[in-house]
């Protein structure tokens, strides 16, 4: 079995990115596995959209038919290994070693954009209407401006790296080495909330309409209220760092160095299933 570093789930199926350079895909109804794709090197990041799959690990993207699971494309290419990647409904973004973020058309697969000002990895990507959300191993989240490309502020606070990026439609979450969640406000980007409880590395942040979720080296999955920002769960069952997470509308879906990815019911918090990484 093999530790499991990146978790996306669609209306179809789970993915998971795993440690030796495979995609492994299972269906989401009956938790089976339908297929594996050989990315080729540790897969650090997976996407998917309504026709593609997206993966990083060495230094280029991979893109995948979501029909047939064949390789369709390579985009070339960073300077260092690709940490982290995104997709809206007109650009792949990726985040690299190099300390670089790149912007690429969907529908063509050339490079748009280059965007230079990290002083560290690029870990983590998020994309909403209007900005380009990026964080990174100098401790820093930068705001870029979607249709500029601009870099318009710096948010500082966290001591370590911040490997987690999330936005929604107030706020700004980041999670770092330092173990913490911040929360900045979106209207004047300030830090409202420091959230604290992991004692390890907190890897990915999701959010939902009612809560935050986090997972960490420490081997666990915590739930805070979005309201007061107050822990209320704690799951435990992994026994190796939970590096990803996702949520959906029924399901809490954590990838981890155990070999597992394990879901998790949103309402009862128990564990309904889990699915193997061979």
């Amino acid at each position: 079995m093999i530790p499991v570093y990146a978790v996306f789930v669609d209306d179809h199926y789970i993915y998971g990115g795993l440690e030796d350079g495979t995609i492994c895909i299972w269906n989401k109804e009956t938790f089976k596995k339908v297929a594996t794709l050989k990315h080729g090197n540790w897969v650090w990041t997976v996407f998917a959209d309504d026709y593609y799959i997206y993966s990083g690990g060495d230094e280029n993207i991979h893109v995948w038919d979501k029909k047939t699971f064949k390789e369709i494309a390579v985009l070339k290419k960073h300077d260092g290994p690709i940490r982290t990647v995104f997709v809206d409904d007109n650009y792949i973004y990726s985040g690299s070693e190099d300390f670089t973020i790149r912007v690429w058309d969907k529908k063509t697969f050339k490079k748009k954009a280059v965007l230079k000002g990290h002083k560290g990895w690029v870990r983590a990507i998020f994309v909403d209407d209007y900005y380009i959300c990026s964080g990174s191993s100098d401790c820093t989240i930068r705001i870029w401006n979607k249709k500029t490309f601009k870099e318009i502020a710096v948010l500082k606070g966290h001591t370590d790296d911040v490997t987690a990026v999330f936005v929604d439609d107030q706020y700004i979450y980041s999670g770092s080495g330092d173990n913490t969640i911040r929360v900045w406000s979106k209207k004047n980007l300030k830090e409202i909330a420091t959230l604290r409880g992991h004692t390890g590395w907190v890897w990915s942040v999701f959010v939902d309409d009612r809560y935050i979720y986090s997972c960490s080296d420490d081997e666990t999955i915590r739930v805070w209220d979005k309201k007061t920002f107050k822990e209320v769960a704690v799951l435990e069952g992994h026994a190796g760092f939970v590096n990803a997470i996702f949520i959906d509308d029924h399901y809490i879906y954590s990838g981890s160095s155990d070999c597992t990815i394990r879901v998790w019911d949103k309402k009862t918090l128990k564990e309904v299933a889990v699915l193997l990484s061979i």
